[in-house]
């Protein structure tokens, strides 16, 4: 599986192979016009950049999703062919360039050190055969040199770069150990009491007490509920941690009465804030398909950050309208804006902006969510602007195609 620091920094490298290629064709303009070199730069400014720049382009695009091996070595194969035009049209065993054919070297360094050596090779090979078969002369003994002196630069280069690489991969990998033995022993940490607590409950679950103390019934009720989130909560942990996607089965559901149920949930923190809250649902809300479960979950994350986040005598509101073929329920907050570089980082796990850092939390909350939303074949996000309002929206598919009126 490939890492988000891969994905970055590969997309970090195109654009500075981008960057490099634009400026590569004025230096070959110059070279040209100063009598450099002698050959018409138009094939290369022309027509081969272009292509170049376009290609970056589509990988810079298309990176987004988790880069494979193959489209690594496809990038490294494209590379080496256009240096070679580029070292060709410039003059061949004259050419001022061959120092370009580190650029595919370079990058498949991101990928092995067996792809590193193979490529390395072979692009060697490909030089080497370019001026045995395109020079008239054949390979002299100074472009011999030149080719031990390309070989040298390359392994230092090489070297550095994977030296490099390596060090980044060995602290990511020290991250995901340390990040995964963290949600294991928590995993094993809420079970524990967990399973405790259930045994309890079941003690005083009796005819007798149910009907002596009908209220505490009902709360005991409330805990059973919140109890079974809690043991959900920690299996998905344990999946996440184990790298495995949360199973979901989905049904038709109302999501009022899962909104009405966390609301109950968060009441205490709504009456000690007093907070102004406002949750009126449309009587004809269509229904979502969705896990009642999980959505549970997902919900309790955003409606208990609303709350627990909100300032003092802060204001509550929360929504419906329909978006095309999805329920979009907006949770409304009077809580500390968010800057739009926290909100780039705000769904991955273990990230808390300044202001969380002052309110105890994981920041695992909202990675969850986001994965148990987009398991449903919904999205979540966020909106936050500078007067202290925060919107948080949760998209989901609607069992069946309808409008609200």
């Amino acid at each position: 599986m490939e890492r988000d620091y891969l994905r970055s920094v590969f997309r970090w490298s195109l654009v500075v192979r981008t960057v490099g290629f634009l400026i590569f064709g004025i230096v070959i303009v110059l070279f040209w016009y100063f009598g450099v070199i002698e050959s018409d730069p138009k094939p290369i400014v022309f027509i081969l950049l272009p292509l170049v720049f376009l290609a970056d382009l589509f990988w810079i695009m298309a990176v987004k999703k988790a880069p494979k091996s193959v489209f690594f070595y496809t990038l490294v194969a494209f590379d080496i062919l256009a240096v070679t035009a580029i070292v060709f049209y410039s003059g061949g065993q004259d050419s001022p360039f061959p120092f370009l054919y580190l650029i595919p070297v370079v990058t498949a360094t991101l990928v092995s050190i067996g792809g590193t050596i193979a490529t390395s090779i072979l692009t060697i090979i490909i030089y080497i055969l370019l001026l045995y078969f395109f020079s008239p002369a054949g390979i002299s003994f100074l472009i011999w040199v030149r080719i031990l002196r390309l070989i040298l630069l390359g392994s230092i280069i090489i070297f550095q770069s994977y030296y490099l690489t390596s060090n980044i991969r060995k602290k990511e990998e020290e991250i995901i150990k340390t990040r995964d033995e963290f949600l294991f022993r928590t995993v094993h940490d809420i079970r524990s009491p967990a399973i405790a607590i259930r045994w309890l409950l079941e003690k005083y679950q009796n005819q007798k007490l149910k009907g002596r103390y009908p209220d505490i019934q009902k709360d005991i009720d409330e805990i059973k509920g919140l109890l079974e989130r809690i043991q959900n909560l920690s299996e998905n942990l344990l999946m996440l941690a184990k790298g495995q996607r949360i199973e979901v089965k989905k049904e038709p559901l109302a999501v009022p009465l899962i909104v009405q149920s966390i609301l109950r949930e968060v009441q205490p923190g709504i009456v000690e804030k007093n907070i102004n809250f406002e949750y009126n649902a449309p009587q004809n809300l269509p229904m979502v398909f969705a896990n009642a479960e999980l959505l549970k979950e997902a919900f309790a994350n955003i409606i208990g950050n609303a709350v627990k986040y909100n300032k003092q005598d802060g204001r509550l509101e929360i929504k419906h309208t329909i978006e095309n073929k999805f329920l979009r329920t907006e949770i409304i907050n009077t809580g500390p804006s968010i800057s739009s570089e926290n909100i780039k980082k705000l769904f991955t796990p273990f990230f808390r902006g300044d202001e969380e850092q002052k309110i105890k939390g994981t920041g695992l909350g909202l990675y969850i969510s986001q994965k148990i939303i987009g398991e449903m074949g919904g999205d979540i996000g966020v909106e936050s602007s500078s007067e202290e309002k925060t919107v948080f929206y949760i998209l989901l598919p609607l069992s069946k195609p309808t409008t609200l009126l």
